[in-house]
């Protein structure tokens, strides 16, 4: 059975951390997809639960060199004021 989770990943320093995660945990057999958001540094993970868990997963980021934690329950949208000078 697939599943979607959200994981946190902290210690990202640029864009090409989000290439290493992703190509990492796409080789992972079970994996369906995996979509790392470098700015609200969560990754949405799908994948089928027969072959692999979270923790297999997580293990994997942290084995790349990053912290990763599930997120448990909804995440909310935020918005990004851009103010044009004036405060």
């Amino acid at each position: 059975m697939y599943k979607t989770a959200k994981i946190l990943i902290t210690d990202m320093n640029c864009a090409s951390c989000v290439l290493h995660i992703e190509n990492d945990v796409n080789k992972m057999e079970g994996v369906k997809e995996i979509n790392v958001n470098f700015a609200a540094e969560v990754a949405s993970v799908e994948f089928d639960s027969n072959v692999l868990s979270i923790k297999d997963i997580m293990q994997q980021i942290k084995k790349t060199g990053y912290t990763a934690k599930e997120i448990e329950g909804e995440i909310h949208n935020f918005t990004c004021y851009v103010f044009d000078g004036q405060y």
